[in-house]
């Protein structure tokens, strides 16, 4: 297959150390109701088991193509797994030369690329979801809401507690976001995953179902305020000890001086988006 001997490419040659540089965030599978980390130490390895000592960092693809490489790859993997298609228009696809771009990527222990997905922010040359849902966004516009788009969003699923890769780019994404001013997140999303995004992550449906040309399959659009994600982190921060709060991604998300060093950090590098 042909992200198999992609992948074989990027590795070919590179250290491990190479590809884990640059790391914003770490966090383990070894406690489910434990927030991420900015900058934590390494967990202790006595007495916990192989699955539990996992640990996954999260770095930003810039615009480096063996980083670009790495996410286009893992993408075509899952997708392709699903039947969607992953060739042409959809993993070329800009939306206009301006766009602004931020893909962040997930890492495994050996350096392995777990989770990917592309945060977009709206620009003179609109977003991809404007191709379906251009009355939406720009009803949304006129209202003055700032917006960015969510898009190519891939986990393997090899990998323990998936909600915590999901939670870690998403909390990325909100961070760059909020903090250049934006306001709400879009994404298209096939139908049978909307109750995950409406019943973890708070989003709402503002689209109805249409067939999305980029994979050839059925997408609706959902809608994410960030004045009220930002009501949630604080909700469940104060209640850590409540199981409950642990079914919102919002649970993992950083908080106090870890998230305040993250938004540092993104917002001070150059490097963090990309045209």
């Amino acid at each position: 297959m042909t992200w198999i001997k992609r992948l074989g490419n990027i590795f070919r040659g590179k250290r491990v150390e190479d590809q884990m540089q640059l790391t914003i965030m770490e966090f383990s599978v070894m406690d489910r109701t434990r927030p991420m980390s900015f900058n934590r130490p390494n967990l202790e390895a006595d007495r916990v088991t192989r699955v539990e000592r996992a640990r996954f960092k999260i770095r930003l693809a810039g615009s480096n193509p063996e980083r670009q490489n790495s996410a286009t790859v893992l993408v075509e993997k899952m997708y392709g797994s699903r039947g969607y298609e992953t060739q042409g228009n959809f993993m070329d696809s800009q939306s206009g030369e301006d766009a602004l771009a931020m893909t962040a990527l997930v890492y495994g222990n050996h350096g392995e690329p777990v989770g990917t997905a592309t945060l977009r922010f709206d620009g003179p040359g609109g977003l991809l979801a404007d191709e379906l849902y251009g009355p939406e966004l720009q009803a949304l516009r006129k209202d003055g809401r700032r917006l960015v788009e969510y898009s190519k969003f891939a986990i393997d699923r090899g990998y323990a507690d998936s909600r915590k890769i999901v939670a870690s780019l998403m909390n990325v994404f909100y961070t760059s976001a909020t903090a250049r001013g934006y306001t709400d997140a879009l994404i298209e999303v096939n139908p049978r995953h909307v109750g995950y995004y409406v019943n973890r992550a708070n989003f709402e449906c503002i689209g109805e179902e249409r067939i999305c040309p980029r994979v050839n399959a059925p997408a609706v659009l959902l809608r994410l305020d960030y004045a009220l994600v930002a009501g949630k982190v604080e909700q469940c921060s104060e209640r850590k000890d409540d199981p409950s709060a642990g079914k919102s991604l919002y649970g993992f998300f950083l908080v106090g001086d870890d998230q305040a060093a993250l938004s540092s950090k993104l917002v001070s590098d150059p490097a963090a988006t990309r045209k």
